[in-house]
């Protein structure tokens, strides 16, 4: 039996967003983790490539915006920053207006990375694709607007009602 012909009909709101999560979990885990297979590169972990994937938006951004882009202590930043310089993937450089910013960007080598791990990862996933059924593939296809007008819900919400302000449980 194929995994998609098992099918769970989530009855509550709360059933339904676990099901979402988990589901989401699991396609960018698979994703990832065929984009990372035969690169011949060491694996980077999730907070690593996040941080790239932020720093490639925002090239010449500090540590402690970076943390506040990705809701983390800038601690636990500067330490991911400094794993990728150590690797080569990230550059620390002053800011041409005041020394005492330091300024990240990525490196040439991991801008090729970058590239190279989309292209293998969307492969893995449009492979993926062909073995779904016609229905399939046109409800994954249907279902991208709605989950990233979900996603922009949930990270509104985050911003609106930070955790640990007791406006609400579930996000505290």
């Amino acid at each position: 039996m194929r995994p998609t012909e098992i099918v769970v009909s989530p009855v509550t709101a709360d059933d339904l967003a676990a099901s979402l999560v988990d589901a989401a979990r699991m396609l960018t885990k698979a994703a990832a983790r065929a984009a990372s297979e035969g690169s011949g590169e060491p694996r980077l972990t999730g907070a690593q490539v996040e941080a790239m994937l932020a720093i490639g938006r925002e090239p010449g951004a500090t540590v402690t915006q970076l943390a506040e882009g990705l809701r983390r202590a800038p601690n636990t930043v500067s330490t991911i920053i400094g794993q990728l310089d150590r690797l080569g993937l990230v550059t620390r450089h002053a800011d041409t207006s005041d020394a005492r910013v330091v300024r990240l960007s990525l490196t040439a080598a991991a801008v090729r990375r970058m590239a190279l791990w989309r292209g293998r990862q969307a492969a893995a996933v449009a492979g993926a694709l062909e073995a779904l059924s016609p229905a399939e593939r046109g409800a994954a296809e249907r279902a991208i607007g709605p989950i990233r007008a979900l996603a922009a819900a949930i990270e509104h919400r985050a911003v609106s009602h930070p955790a640990g302000s007791g406006s609400d449980r579930a996000w505290a």
